[in-house]
């Protein structure tokens, strides 16, 4: 999961590398399989893999891995809630209390 120093890098890695494709394909009027883009986004899947110390194969991930989406940890199983107000674990049912 990342934090909000993290996932603001991050955002503006992939920003940058989103902004670069699409100027790479109207300048030279190319389909987006013609597109380099696995190279392209290099930057964000190796710095994602630095930040996480796992895997760098899905760049998406760095989008959806926000900490401050996500609740606390579920006081039965310590997974974090799957949003702020839920109101039970996704992971183990388990209610939460107010």
């Amino acid at each position: 999961m990342l934090d909000e120093a993290e996932f603001g890098e991050l955002t503006r890695l992939y920003d940058g590398a989103f902004q670069a494709v699409q100027k790479l394909r109207a300048e030279q009027g190319l389909t987006l399989t013609q597109t380099p883009v696995h190279e392209m986004f290099e930057p964000v899947r190796m710095r994602y893999a630095e930040v996480t110390c796992g895997d760098d194969r899905y760049v998406n991930d760095a989008r959806h891995h926000r900490l401050a989406n996500y609740g606390p940890p579920c006081v039965q199983c310590g997974k974090p809630l799957r949003t702020v107000k839920a109101k039970l674990c996704g992971s183990c049912m388990y209610p939460v209390f107010p």
